[in-house]
């Protein structure tokens, strides 16, 4: 008669158990919680396979010197989570894990999302951190870039995607976020700029890369520096398409301008304006061209890439200007001076963030303090180029305010 095949307890790998308690320690968390979740990472990097039953408690309770009403709170916890299970007369048992899935929303086709050369950069990195966070990752992404599209791939097919949180890559309308921010599941957005926020935004610090571009100007000596940033469009009551409605992330990088020129003591009432897009012949440009041709600035700040190579292909700009301009430019002709947003940064943050709400999901029915919205902001990275000569040095002053400054900076989220 064969005889019963005996427990198979953790694989059979008893040095697992030998997990180390910090004790006598004040900063140490509770022995409980020490327990509970030297058992969890135990479960989820695979020493403890689904199926696997739990060493004997008792046996357990001498191996790790610990009190039984210790050990029995900590599996407790684990089975109201469900990583365990237990079967009256058998024992313990470690239950199936099914990781919990991120559906990375994108407007555009996956392809145009891998592609991008600022996207890109948020997919990728967002991909690998929550892939080692052990969470399933699926992209629900739009068919090709159209004006339909704008806000985001069809709601229906967002909504109905079986997956525990959205993370957002670059869509900005409020009505659509909020749309999937009331699906019950989490919602982390990259590179949005919320106007009401009551959803998790990642973004990179618009102001400071406004201001550390027009103080790189103004540390050069340049005290006629136009600001053109950018335009969402004109606004539905506005059909003789008057009024311009700027880009938030536009508006932010102006304060930060603004700022930096204030600090200066330089006058700054005419040198601003915004375009829709950045083509031939609109108002912005021409208004630009004005202002060059005049000689009325010698630098100018601009939002985006494409007015920057606007500029450098035009053979009745001055050389002398300097220009600085927001993200990767094409090189046509110069070598541009970039403040640069940090995407992969915006990526990892937001992906971190996804995690901790889903850490903090398990086991709890209602919404914690700790989960309620936050705006994250990114550190911008400045990439000094050839394009800014020096015509003079930045006021005296200004030492000592940027002393008191970076003395009341607050820290960075």
């Amino acid at each position: 008669m064969n005889k019963a095949r005996p427990k198979t307890y953790g694989r059979e790998k008893a040095k697992h158990w030998s997990m180390r308690l910090v004790r006598n320690d004040n900063s140490a968390p509770p022995l409980t919680v020490q327990v509970r979740e030297g058992i969890r990472r135990q479960i989820l990097d695979g020493t403890l396979a689904a199926g696997d039953a739990l060493i004997p408690q008792r046996q357990l309770c001498k191996i790790l010197d610990i009190n039984h009403v210790t050990l029995t709170q900590a599996i407790n916890d684990l089975i109201k989570e469900g990583l365990l299970r237990s079967e009256h007369g058998r024992g313990i048992f470690i239950n199936k894990l099914t990781p919990p899935c991120v559906g990375i929303v994108y407007r555009g086709a996956l392809r145009l999302l891998q592609e991008s050369p600022v996207y890109g950069v948020v997919n990728s990195e967002a991909v690998r951190v929550l892939t080692q966070g052990n969470v399933r990752v699926t992209h629900i992404t739009g068919e090709a870039y159209a004006p339909e599209l704008r806000f985001g791939p069809a709601l229906e097919k967002v909504l109905n995607a079986d997956v525990d949180a959205y993370l957002t890559i670059g869509i900005q309308n409020d009505e659509y976020l909020s749309m999937l921010s009331q699906s019950g599941r989490f919602l982390v957005a990259a590179d949005a700029t919320p106007t009401q926020n009551d959803f998790n935004a990642v973004i990179c610090d618009s102001f400071r890369e406004g201001y550390l571009a027009a103080r790189h100007l103004v540390d050069n000596g340049h005290r006629q520096i136009v600001f053109v940033g950018e335009g969402r469009g004109h606004h539905p009551a506005d059909p003789e398409k008057h009024i311009l409605i700027p880009e938030p992330d536009s508006m932010k990088r102006m304060a930060g301008y603004l700022f930096a020129l204030t600090e200066a003591g330089i006058e700054h009432d005419f040198q601003h304006a915004f375009e829709r897009f950045p083509a031939e012949g609109t108002a912005a440009q021409a208004r630009l061209r004005r202002l060059i041709e005049n000689r009325e600035v010698t630098a100018a700040i601009v939002l985006h890439p494409r007015t920057a190579a606007w500029i450098a292909e035009r053979a009745d700009v001055p050389r002398e200007i300097s220009v600085v301009c927001f993200g990767q430019p094409e090189k046509r002709g110069r070598d541009w001076t970039c403040c640069s947003s940090d995407m992969a940064g915006v990526g990892k943050r937001a992906a971190e963030r996804v995690l901790a709400l889903l850490a903090r999901r398990s086991g709890e029915a209602a919404k914690q303090p700790e989960d309620s919205p936050a705006l994250i902001t990114v550190a911008p990275k400045f990439i000094a180029g050839n394009t800014v000569r020096k015509i003079g040095d930045a006021p005296a002053h200004l030492h000592y305010h940027r002393q008191q400054l970076a003395a009341h900076a607050g820290p960075q989220q």
